[in-house]
């Protein structure tokens, strides 16, 4: 798949996976998150037993796919409702992260962060390369689809777009990128996962790129992140705005953020000016763990009931 987001990083040296695989094929399989990680100089990070970063498998485009129909809106209006129909289950919560690259950082992220909290298991569904321009070439509907159907997911995370700086097919159309059409085409396809989410009773989060290094990379995030919150919005779920944490004091790209001890800075950006090291993974993934922890909290405390008023003491009886 031709990514956008991928063709800004090879302008930087990142050898590309296929052609380029008798120079750098090391580097290449290396992934989204580890290349972040490698090109801020350091070791592989320390990732949970049975992680592994992929790339993915060399398959060419497919025959132009039919526009999946939208999902009906499910009963459950909130997602509160959905977090406090989970919790009364007593068996623990699952969170699946879905989308390309990005997400799978933004997984290890939230695996590191989100440990203390009791039964609560991460998995990550995100495949690399993928968007939501080209169902073509994955169709992240019912690939979606799909993965919801093999497991129970109490709470969707979504991010995704990196690579959705180009035209889009679909109802047999062709929409130039950016313009209205486009817009449209891509806010239903947004609405469509989120539906689908819900539909199986799901809570749903959704997760804005970046701040980005290049300009155009920097209005392709913008676009799309104005997308994801419109369609937040009209759908009553939360989106996670994750340009604040990611940018300098100005609200402009950077490379170094205050992610060490004592606010000391470290370099939180990877080579590309798109991806994140694992330093910046952890940034990234802070907005949304404080809104889990907070909505978990709020759903916990909903199943379980309001406390049992103490009753006071009596004290002696008085004589009248």
């Amino acid at each position: 798949m031709a990514s956008d987001g991928e063709d800004q990083q090879r302008t930087t040296g990142r050898p590309r996976f296929g052609s380029g695989f008798a120079i750098g094929g090391l580097m290449g399989l290396l992934g989204g998150v580890a290349f972040g990680w490698w090109s801020a100089g350091g070791p592989l990070p320390q990732m949970p037993d049975g992680f592994a970063f992929s790339m993915p498998e060399a398959v060419g485009p497919s025959a132009p796919v039919a526009e999946p129909e939208p999902v009906a809106a499910p009963a459950v209006d909130s997602n509160q409702a959905a977090l406090r129909a989970a919790l009364a289950r007593g068996d623990g919560l699952t969170i699946g992260v879905f989308g390309d690259s990005m997400a799978d950082g933004l997984w290890a992220g939230l695996y590191r962060e989100l440990q203390d909290i009791e039964d609560v298991r991460l998995v990550r569904l995100s495949q690399p390369s993928t968007g939501l321009a080209r169902y073509d070439y994955v169709n992240v509907q019912t690939r979606t689809a799909e993965q919801l159907a093999q497991q129970r997911i109490d709470i969707a995370v979504f991010m995704i777009g990196t690579n959705d700086r180009q035209a889009m097919q679909g109802d047999g159309m062709v929409h130039p990128y950016g313009e209205a059409a486009w817009r449209e085409a891509y806010g239903r396809r947004v609405d469509g996962l989120a539906e689908l989410a819900r539909s199986r009773g799901a809570a749903v989060y959704w997760v804005g790129l970046p701040r980005m290094r290049s300009e155009r990379a920097e209005a392709g995030a913008e676009l799309v992140n104005d997308i994801f919150a419109a369609r937040a919005s009209a759908g009553g779920f939360p989106f996670i705005d994750t340009a604040p944490v990611t940018s300098d004091a100005n609200m402009e790209y950077a490379a170094y953020l205050p992610t060490g001890p004592g606010g000391a800075r470290q370099l939180a950006r990877a080579q590309d000016g798109i991806h994140m090291t694992m330093n910046g993974y952890l940034v990234l993934a802070r907005p949304l763990e404080e809104r889990l922890r907070a909505d978990i909290e709020e759903a916990r405390a909903a199943v379980a009931g309001p406390s049992a008023a103490a009753t006071p003491p009596s004290g002696p009886a008085s004589d009248a």
